[in-house]
């Protein structure tokens, strides 16, 4: 959400922030930016926008003739809704989740990863993401029965006892629930780094592996913990985003993201047959400020 401010700023350090983030798109042709920009009309007032930029190609077309021609090209740009009498617009929470959720329509496919930027994977761990995009679409492609009395296998008589009838409905159910999440577990790579490395290694292995895993089998109450997940995109934009981000309450939006998601008749699934390496912080005051967070969430 910075980068929209820091292009048009007068400080010159925040515009070289925003070039630095120019250069790079300009060198990794893949790399695209999504980001909230604001704009004052005459007749709407104040406005944002949520715009995706990338490399310009050699056949895209000029937005003006007058104004200098840059390495940047704007695909696209969308109006997003805001409210003149509070004058706020979509942005409520933290940063962070926000920026997942106005981000989200920009992405294309069927399966989602907001994956952080201290993450890291070896080649062999990224050959086996197949394996893990094909628990996230089963369950969801049978058609869908609304009664027990509609399965051709079962002959409802005045036999039938009420758990038989039970067992039928709840399979049923599972044929029919949708995956919404599936994730995976981290390792962290940065605990050979010092002391502070492997203190902060320790409690992220036993909060990201261990408990989680201890949560999804057999508590089955995993819900969503671990930026490697991978979300149904089509499922999370029609019930209210990945991330809950407002202030105050919803310090874990993890969490919150996969309470949102079971609420609204999802599964969420947990495999460990694929892992994705992590970096930990390495002060005091960052391993602190984490430590924060997870108790206020908790």
């Amino acid at each position: 959400q910075t980068y929209g401010r820091n292009r048009t700023s007068k400080d010159l350090r925040l515009r070289w922030l925003a070039h630095a983030v120019d250069i790079l798109v300009e060198r990794f042709p893949s790399l695209k930016v999504a980001f909230v920009d604001q704009a004052q009309l005459e007749q709407q007032g104040p406005t944002q926008y949520s715009v995706l930029m990338r490399r310009r190609h050699k056949d895209d077309p000029v937005a003006s003739k007058s104004a200098p021609v840059t390495g940047i090209y704007e695909a696209y740009r969308i109006r997003l809704p805001h409210n003149r009498y509070s004058h706020r617009g979509i942005v409520l929470g933290e940063g962070k989740p926000e920026n997942q959720n106005h981000s989200t329509v920009f992405a294309f496919g069927e399966g989602l990863q907001a994956i952080d930027m201290n993450q890291d994977n070896y080649v062999a761990e990224a050959l086996k993401a197949r394996n893990l995009l094909e628990d996230l679409t089963a369950g969801g492609m049978k058609p869908h029965e609304h009664f027990a009395d509609d399965d051709k296998h079962l002959q409802l008589t005045s036999h039938t006892s009420a758990s038989e009838l039970k067992f039928h409905v709840h399979r049923r159910m599972e044929r029919t629930m949708p995956i919404g999440i599936v994730g995976c577990r981290e390792w962290i790579f940065s605990d050979k780094t010092g002391a502070l490395g492997q203190y902060a290694a320790a409690t992220e292995y036993a909060f990201s592996t261990i408990q989680q895993r201890t949560m999804a089998h057999p508590g089955r109450v995993r819900m969503h913990y671990g930026h490697p997940d991978i979300f149904n995109k089509v499922y999370c934009m029609t019930r209210g985003g990945i991330s809950k981000g407002t202030r105050t309450l919803h310090i874990s939006e993890d969490v919150f993201s996969g309470i949102n998601l079971t609420l609204r008749g999802a599964r969420i699934r947990y495999k460990e047959f694929i892992a994705v390496g992590k970096g930990r912080d390495m002060g005091f005051d960052s391993i602190l400020g984490y430590q924060k967070k997870i108790s206020g969430g908790a």
